[in-house]
C-alpha cells in the first residue's frame, strides 16, 4: 500500500473554501497539478461507518462524520475515490480543524488475494487545516 497509495504521496494537498463551497488542489514539487476541483460533502452518522475503522482510531475528539467525493471544477465525477471523513479538533484547536480520511479496502484485498486470509485493510490520512 505504501508503493501504491490511494492518494499520491508526492503531492501537497490544499483544501480551501470559496462561494461555491470547499475545493481541493494538489501540487507536486515539479509543478505538476491535480485539480482544482470541488469537494461534495455528504453528512453521515457514526453508525454508517464500518467497525473496521476502529483499527486506526483518530487522535483527539471527533465531532462530525461525512463522506467526501472529489469532483472536477464543473461538478462532474472524477476517477478519484471518495472517503469517509471524521472531523475533529487538534490539541490547540477551538474550531474543528482536523479531517481524518478513511477508506475500507477489505473487500478489494479479500477478492484480490482470496487465499491470504485477509481480515481487514483500512487506510487513513490526517489533514490539518490552518
Amino acid at each position: 500500500m505504501k508503493n501504491h497509495s490511494i492518494l499520491p504521496l508526492e503531492y501537497h494537498y490544499f483544501y480551501y473554501g470559496n462561494s461555491e463551497g470547499p475545493k481541493w488542489l494538489a501540487i507536486k514539487d515539479d509543478i505538476s497539478v491535480l485539480g482544482p476541483g470541488l469537494i461534495k460533502r455528504t453528512n453521515k452518522t457514526q453508525e454508517e461507518f464500518p467497525e473496521v475503522y476502529q483499527i486506526l482510531p483518530p487522535e483527539g475528539q471527533v465531532n462530525g462524520f461525512m463522506e467526501w467525493s472529489f469532483l472536477d471544477e464543473k461538478g462532474n465525477e472524477t476517477g478519484y475515490p471518495s472517503f469517509d471523513v471524521l472531523i475533529g479538533y487538534s490539541a490547540s484547536g477551538v474550531t474543528p480543524n482536523l479531517f481524518y480520511l478513511y477508506k475500507d479496502l477489505t473487500a478489494h484485498y479479500k477478492s484480490k488475494y482470496p487465499e491470504a486470509g485477509v481480515k481487514a485493510v483500512v487506510v487513513s490520512y490526517a489533514i490539518e487545516i490552518n
